[in-house]
């Protein structure tokens, strides 16, 4: 539930509600890039998501965010659960993958009004090894990106480009915490957004190029040499040839 109200507010938290506090700004010099820029700080968990339509249009919204209070993942199909908040306890949620996920979601889910923009209160990527939980599949190839199986986050910072209207939806999410005074956390909660607020007012510093090629240099090596590659190939357009493809990607 989405309120500004703070007499509503004290109620629904009391009654173990959870809520999205916003505010609505102009957005006609600002970019969902830029936003993330300034809010982030170059964060490790953060996030942009751009809606599109048909393939080539720009959606309506743009959603960024940060600062997470709950970190999820996977590594070789065990969870690992990071709760940035001291007063949060997750020992309830389960040890198996897909079971904690949904548990995580469902003890994550706010009802906003429909008035509201799209927040997600969850936010990341499930990779390719997960289906081995859910189908017995012999995964061969040597792991060589060491990342996570799967990653999601729960961001208390969201902010919300709406395209149309031209604006930008600044919100945080409050879970109730019967440590935490309804009224502080009230007041917490328009801290942390007005915070944010004027991360966006302030200036980004441009980087160059020539600047960004300075502080990293990248060198590339191909997984395959010429000759392989161009057997690759060759195996393609046969498969083409016999009709069991039509494309390779």
């Amino acid at each position: 539930m989405d309120v500004i109200n703070k007499n509503k507010f004290i109620e629904n938290y009391i009654s173990g509600i959870p809520q999205i506090i916003q505010k609505e700004l102009i957005a006609d010099i600002e970019t969902p890039i830029s936003s993330l820029l300034k809010i982030s700080n170059k964060e490790k968990y953060s996030f942009l998501l751009e809606s599109v339509e048909g393939g080539d249009q720009r959606g309506r919204f743009s959603l960024l965010g940060c600062d997470p209070d709950i970190i999820w993942e996977v590594n070789n199909n065990k969870v690992e659960i990071t709760s940035l908040d001291n007063n949060l306890d997750l020992s309830f949620l389960s040890k198996e993958p897909i079971t904690s996920l949904k548990e995580l979601l469902k003890f994550s889910k706010i009802d906003k009004d429909k008035t509201t923009p799209p927040f997600p209160v969850m936010v990341g990527y499930l990779g390719y090894p997960m289906i081995r939980l859910m189908e017995d599949i012999k995964l061969k190839n040597p792991d060589q990106i060491n990342i996570p199986d799967a990653v999601m986050i729960r961001p208390k910072l969201v902010a919300v480009f709406d395209n149309i209207k031209d604006t930008i939806n600044v919100m945080t999410s409050i879970y109730p915490d019967k440590k935490v005074n309804p009224e502080k956390a009230f007041n917490k909660a328009w801290d942390y957004v007005n915070a944010a607020i004027e991360k966006l007012n302030k200036e980004i510093q441009i980087i160059t190029i020539e600047d960004e090629n300075k502080e990293r240099l990248i060198t590339f090596k191909s997984n395959y040499t010429k000759e392989e590659y161009f057997k690759i190939i060759e195996k393609a357009k046969s498969y083409i040839r016999k009709g069991d493809i039509f494309q390779v990607v």
